[in-house]
């Protein structure tokens, strides 16, 4: 058999075992599920990771972004991304989503001039994103897009005023 025949009849079997399993769908159907996916956007604080507790039709996250990892203790830098997200299919297909990112302790907002004002605990953005999540079986891909509404300008972190930035958000996960 030759590469081409075979690598059309391997993508064949994917396409329809693909196909009977959503008649079959254990995953998307279960009354809870429990999902990881990391990626970026802002519901993964820019680039990182986030828990999804979902129902079918629904989710609500949490996660952080790689720099509270790779900052140690030079810079520290603590986000908190949470949200909740709906979707048109079982745990599948076009999705709305609401999203936050909060400062924890070690990111101190600053005034105009850098230097320290406020809270080192305080609220960074809120947006909306729509996209589409694609799933096969446990694996899952989604793509989106959006707007944030962020806190502060350029060296006003915190400072009360929030300005828009698009929001654009790419990952991948697996359901558990």
């Amino acid at each position: 058999m030759s590469m081409p025949r075979t690598a059309l009849l391997l993508v064949a079997q994917l396409v329809l075992s693909t196909a009977s399993a959503g008649a079959q769908d254990d995953v998307g159907s279960r009354p809870v599920g429990v999902a990881i996916a990391a990626g970026g956007g802002s519901a993964y604080d820019l680039v990182g990771f986030h828990v999804e507790l979902s129902s079918p039709k629904g989710a609500v996250f949490f996660g952080s972004g790689l720099p509270v990892f790779l900052a140690g203790g030079s810079d520290p830098h603590y986000d908190l991304a949470a949200g909740i997200r709906f979707f048109s299919g079982m745990r599948e297909g076009i999705f709305v989503s609401f999203q936050s990112l909060w400062s924890l302790r070690g990111d101190q907002p600053t005034d105009d001039r850098g230097q320290p004002s406020g809270d080192p605990q305080h609220f960074k953005s809120f947006g909306a994103t729509v996209g589409n999540r694609w799933r096969w079986n446990h694996a899952f891909f989604e793509i989106g897009a959006g707007l944030m509404l962020i806190q502060g300008s350029v060296g006003c972190e915190g400072c009360g005023t929030f300005f828009p930035i698009p929001d654009l958000s790419l990952a991948g996960g697996y359901q558990f």
